[in-house]
């Protein structure tokens, strides 16, 4: 073999494996949105990412609480080991809970293998915390091959999101977040209760109360996803 045929070998593996690991399943992320945004009209679903954090996540369950309202945390299991009351608070109260990982790893700069342990590592802390996990939500949005074989071997439906709040990239406007919404009909909003002081929390909970008001004005159904799995 000369050294071109293997450098175009050793290309075509790599193109090969990119396809597997990161294209088709980014095709498949896809394909649920699509299906996840038809589900979403008339619905609301608030998920909140990170927690569970004493700084913001009391404040958030507070501001549900006061309005009757269910909601969807996706938690991380370093975070549940530490603050383990603080997490089962968020179950007794009625909330959806799902795995977020056990300590935040970014899907595409991880190895399958770590990842895959670190997958399984946050569903067994969540356990262990009397925790039953509803689904599990990617870091970052993001998904490879290991993420859906995990998911499909645990049986946790991967849970995406159809509104991003911008809590985290500095965009904090509740009026503009409860617009997309109002002109979407519905969705699930991504929201993070894991971090965030001054502004950032108080933008959190404020457009926690304001979605809250917008879907009482528009008689929306408000829940965990289990309101899109009856849609």
């Amino acid at each position: 073999m000369s050294p071109v045929d293997s450098v175009l070998l050793l290309l075509a593996a790599l193109a090969g494996l990119v396809l597997l690991q990161v294209v088709i399943p980014h095709l498949l992320k896809q394909a649920q949105l699509r299906s996840l945004a038809r589900r979403t009209r008339g619905r609301l679903v608030l998920s909140y990412d990170d927690g569970p954090w004493e700084g913001l996540t009391p404040r958030v369950l507070e501001a549900l609480g006061k309005r009757g309202a269910r909601a969807s945390f996706f938690l991380i299991g370093s975070k549940v080991e530490a603050e383990p009351a603080l997490a089962a608070r968020i179950a007794a109260q009625g909330h959806e809970v799902g795995s977020h990982s056990s300590r935040h790893p970014h899907p595409w700069r991880s190895d399958p293998v770590s990842l895959g342990l670190d997958l399984a590592r946050g569903h067994r802390q969540l356990e262990a915390a009397g925790l039953r996990p509803a689904g599990y939500r990617p870091q970052y949005g993001k998904v490879v091959a290991s993420t859906w074989l995990w998911s499909l071997l645990r049986r946790q439906p991967l849970r995406w999101w159809t509104v991003d709040s911008g809590d985290s990239q500095g965009e904090r406007d509740p009026a503009r977040v409860v617009e997309r919404v109002r002109r979407a009909g519905g969705g699930v909003v991504l929201l993070h209760d894991g971090l965030g002081t001054g502004d950032r929390a108080e933008f959190v909970v404020d457009t926690t109360v304001a979605l809250l008001d917008l879907a009482r004005e528009e008689g929306w159904v408000v829940g965990g996803f289990e309101v899109l799995e009856r849609a």
